[in-house]
């Protein structure tokens, strides 16, 4: 499991360089435009916003395997360059 800290509200330093994790989709929006991932090495929900999906990746389905860099935002963990890896080659 990657250790990484808990978010305490604070952008960290600690998550500048994007750490790539697996996880699941926990729910997706198309109308919002946004959801939430879940992944064993992460306790809280991270935040991705449909412009960080790839380009044939625009809808998201709960339970779906997905590949991420984590990355810390203004409010929290943050996915991004998210990609299903029943698409992906590798």
């Amino acid at each position: 499991m990657t250790e990484l800290p808990l978010f305490d509200g604070e952008p960290s330093d600690s998550v500048s360089t994007p750490t790539v994790l697996v996880g699941r989709v926990k729910w997706y929006s198309l109308a919002k435009g946004y959801g939430f991932l879940e992944s064993d090495d992460v306790s809280d929900d991270i935040f991705v916003h449909h412009s960080q999906l790839a380009r044939n990746d625009d809808v998201l389905e709960p339970g779906e395997r997905i590949r991420f860099e984590l990355v810390s935002g203004p409010k929290g963990y943050q996915a991004s360059n998210v990609r299903r890896l029943d698409r992906d080659d590798s």
